[in-house]
């Protein structure tokens, strides 16, 4: 998940105010969320399946990462 949290932390400085993140961390997903429970995430769902995609905005990134 190391990539992932390298993306999250660079994602403020590459998104638009309003913009949003989508993100596939596959296998990693609970892991992911659970570490980033602060974090507001949806997980999407696919109807040919797979899993481990979510989607956050910006903002939500942005105040994640100040809050510390």
């Amino acid at each position: 998940l190391d990539a992932a949290e390298r993306i999250l932390k660079g994602a403020p400085e590459r998104l638009t105010p309003d913009g949003l993140l989508f993100m596939e961390v596959g296998a990693g997903a609970a892991a992911f969320a659970r570490s980033h429970e602060r974090l507001p995430l949806i997980w999407l769902e696919f109807t040919r399946g797979g899993d481990g995609v979510f989607v956050t905005t910006a903002a939500e990134i942005r105040e994640f990462l100040q809050s510390g």
